[in-house]
This record gives structure tokens, C-alpha cells and sequence, in this order.
């Protein structure tokens, strides 16, 4: 090799002839068409007569495929690992969002536009371009049209919601008290289960109610399932002088087998009841008290010791309007503002039920697809949407590296320059 300028590097020769460079690797390997020479750091190098040379090998290259996303890379000149590196992503990934397999995170997206320094908008559209057709299901117009007010009004909330809220304390600051699941707490006001005793006592001090009003509002919500307390097995007398639920029943003179038949109750699960192993329900407590012939207030006072509910002493000296004010997110407030509730908008856009919580909450980044269908439903802005999504953004498993972008950028330029540089002296000589 006397002068390599006399030879094109495998890109500059992909450019001209309109073969990727991955594609001459490619027939390099299969032996179909070969560089010129190989030179001991492994570059290729191909001459000017092998121009008309590859012309006989087209057919055998595979069509390139090139996505908006991947024009968009290329005519900024970047290398797919490259980008994949700043992104924080492995490259299979990348290729997938690039040629419209997977969809991207709206936080993708935003970081992807701040390294090509490209409007987000235009980095968006290349993107949607190669959207397929999703599997999710949306129903905008009858949602808009069934569109709720921002709460539910005092009317139609469920009297253990209705308590709740005006005491200004949320759903997920009360189950994290508690340590319950905010599915419970929500089966629970529904009347969708059973609540249990202890849940009902605990929140009495952490609502700072009675507990006749709870249990009233509690009562009110309660679906009838056919158990009925059998008349027969009620006991006359006073019991109320009885310490433990198995010392109750016995001076009630009744077998663990006659209360189970008399409460219509499995007979494990009455004694998981008696041993604390499972919490009472606020029904089958009501129903024991009956039974037994006790107040209901010997019933509770008798259960107590079993409860597991965490010490909560403190919880009246709480400020309640600053937890509500802090666990309602931006997203969630958005929502509020538009006027829908959360199932008519995971219901409206097709996502699952657990997932849109999750991308309110900031547990789960957002897709690019569905924050756009929260545009169209909300009547607002993408900007809007990137906005109230960035402010519950938490630390991610994705970790970008924009300072690589730096060495990266310095790269690419010289890496045209050359090419440029190889290309011109090689004319000029061919010139001569």
C-alpha cells in the first residue's frame, strides 16, 4: 500500500455505490465481493474500478430498509452504537424503536431530541412514522361524552369515601399508614369486600370520627351474599366479663362447630378468626355479639389485642391538607382539571388497569403512543403533557450519557473529513 489515498474507506464506498457498509461486510465475509485490501488495523479499502465491479453483486445485497428514524440518524451522521451508548440502551433496543418494533418512552423521545438537538416535535414524527397499528383499543368520544365532574359529587361518593375525604386525607396516605393496599381500601369503601374490624377501628383515629358514624357509613356500602345468623343458636345471659374470643364462646356455652353452623362460617376460617390468624369482619363481629348475647362494645374490646394495625398515636396531629396537596401529582391533576375519572381514561386509551397508575405516579415511563392519546383526550398540548409527566419523573434504570455525545460529535467530524478529504484527492489524482 503505497497511497491510501488512492482508495476509498468502506463508508465513503458505501455512500457512492449505495450499499450499506454493513452489506459489504457482509459479502466481504461471504466471500462475494472482496475489498481491495485489508490494512493491518482491519480497515477496508476499495479502488475506483470496483465501483462498476459491485454492480454485478446488487442482487445478491438484501434492500436496505431506511425509517425515518434512521434517515433522521444518518443525515446527522451517527453510528447506531454510537447513539444506543449516549442513550443508555443496548443497541437492539435502539434498532427496535428505529424501525417501529417497540415503542418508545415519551422520556426517550426527549432525551433522543436533546442529542440530535432537534426539535422534539420533528424527532416525534419521524418516530410515529414508523408506528404500527396498536393493539390497544381507544374510545375518545363516548368517554368525552360521559366526562364526570373533577370529584365525585357528595351525592354519588360512597359514604366510607365520603368520610374520608372530608377529613382531607388521601387513599394513599391512609393505606400507607395502615400498610394495606390501596386496592383494599378501595374494595373496601365500594362495598366490593368485607372490611375488616380492626381496619374499621383504626381508621375511626385516623379520620378522628366515632366509630358509630364509620361503622354506619361502612354498613351502608355493605353487599347481602346470603349468610345468614341462624336464630336458633343465640344465647341468653352476660358474657361480657370474657377476655379472648375462645373464652366468650365457651361461656356461651356453645361448640366451635355450633357457631360455624349458627354464622354460617367454614370452620378454619372461624378459628383463624378466634386466633387471630385472619382480622374479623365488621359483619360476622356484629353477628358474634348477637350471638353470644354481648354488647358490641365487649366484641371490640375482646378483639383488640388480635389486631395487627400499626401503633398510630400521632396520626391527629397530622396536616392533612399538605399530604393531600402532595399526593395528588401533576399528571393526576391534569386529569382532575379535564374532568375524568381514572378508569374512563384507562378505559378511553385502551391501557391496563394497573399501567396508567403507574405512569401517573411517575412509576413507570409513559409511552410515546399513549401520552399522545392523553393529548387528543385531554384537548392539550403535547408540551403540556411533557410538562405534568416530567415533574413525577423519577430515577430511572435507563441512564443516559450525555457527555459521551461530546466525544462522539468530535468523531464523526473528523471521520467526515476524512472521507471528504480521501474522495477529492483521489479525483484530483485520477485528474491528472
Amino acid at each position: 500500500m503505497n497511497d491510501i489515498q488512492e482508495y476509498y474507506l468502506i463508508n465513503a464506498f458505501a455512500d457512492i455505490v449505495g450499499i450499506a457498509a454493513q452489506n459489504l461486510r457482509r459479502l466481504d465475509r461471504r466471500g462475494i465481493f472482496k475489498p481491495h485490501h485489508i490494512d493491518e488495523k482491519g480497515c477496508r479499502y476499495y479502488s475506483h474500478e470496483q465501483i462498476t465491479e459491485v454492480e454485478k453483486v446488487r442482487d445478491k445485497v438484501r434492500p436496505r430498509k431506511i425509517t425515518p428514524p434512521v434517515a433522521m440518524r444518518e443525515r446527522l451522521g451517527y453510528e447506531r452504537n454510537d447513539i444506543s451508548k449516549v442513550m443508555g440502551c443496548n443497541v437492539c433496543s435502539f434498532t427496535n424503536y428505529e424501525r417501529g418494533l417497540t415503542e418508545p418512552s415519551l422520556e426517550f423521545i426527549e432525551d433522543l431530541a436533546k442529542v440530535y438537538e432537534l426539535p422534539f416535535a420533528e424527532v416525534q414524527a419521524a418516530f410515529d412514522a414508523v408506528r404500527k397499528p396498536s393493539s390497544r383499543k381507544t374510545d375518545f368520544e363516548h368517554v368525552k361524552a360521559e366526562a364526570m365532574p373533577n370529584r365525585w359529587s357528595d351525592k354519588d361518593m360512597p359514604a366510607p369515601m365520603l368520610v374520608r375525604n372530608k377529613t382531607g386525607l388521601t387513599r394513599p396516605f391512609v393505606c400507607a399508614t395502615l400498610d394495606i393496599t390501596e386496592h383494599s381500601l378501595f374494595g373496601y369503601e365500594k362495598g366490593l369486600q368485607p372490611v375488616t374490624l380492626e381496619v374499621v377501628e383504626a381508621l375511626v383515629i385516623i379520620y378522628d370520627v366515632s366509630f358509630n358514624d364509620l361503622k354506619q357509613a361502612f354498613d351502608a356500602m355493605r353487599n347481602p351474599h346470603g349468610r345468614k345468623l341462624k336464630q336458633e343458636f343465640i344465647r341468653s345471659g352476660n358474657n361480657n366479663n370474657a377476655a379472648t374470643p375462645v373464652e366468650l364462646r365457651e361461656k356461651s356455652g356453645l361448640t366451635r362447630e355450633q357457631v360455624c353452623e349458627a354464622l354460617d362460617l367454614f370452620p378454619t376460617t372461624f378459628t383463624r378468626y378466634e386466633n387471630g390468624s385472619w382480622p374479623v369482619t365488621l359483619e360476622v363481629a356484629e353477628d358474634m355479639a348477637l350471638l353470644y348475647n354481648v354488647s358490641f362494645n365487649t366484641i371490640r374490646k375482646i378483639f383488640a389485642p388480635l389486631s395487627k394495625m400499626p401503633e398510630l398515636e400521632d396520626v391527629k396531629y397530622i396536616d392533612r391538607q399538605s399530604i393531600w396537596e402532595k399526593s395528588i401529582t401533576q399528571p393526576m391533576a391534569l386529569r382532575q382539571r379535564i374532568g375524568f375519572s381514572q378508569k374512563q381514561v384507562y378505559q378511553a386509551i385502551g391501557s391496563g388497569r394497573g399501567a396508567f397508575p403507574s405512569y401517573e405516579k411517575g412509576n413507570s415511563e409513559i409511552p410515546l403512543d399513549i401520552a399522545e392519546d392523553l393529548a387528543k383526550l385531554y384537548d392539550v398540548s403535547m408540551d403540556e403533557i411533557r410538562k405534568v409527566f416530567a415533574d413525577v419523573r423519577k430515577s430511572r434504570k435507563r441512564k443516559p450519557n450525555f457527555e459521551l455525545m461530546k466525544v462522539i460529535k468530535l468523531k464523526t467530524i473528523i471521520q467526515k473529513g476524512t472521507q471528504k478529504y480521501t474522495q477529492k484527492n483521489l479525483m484530483l489524482k485520477q485528474g491528472q
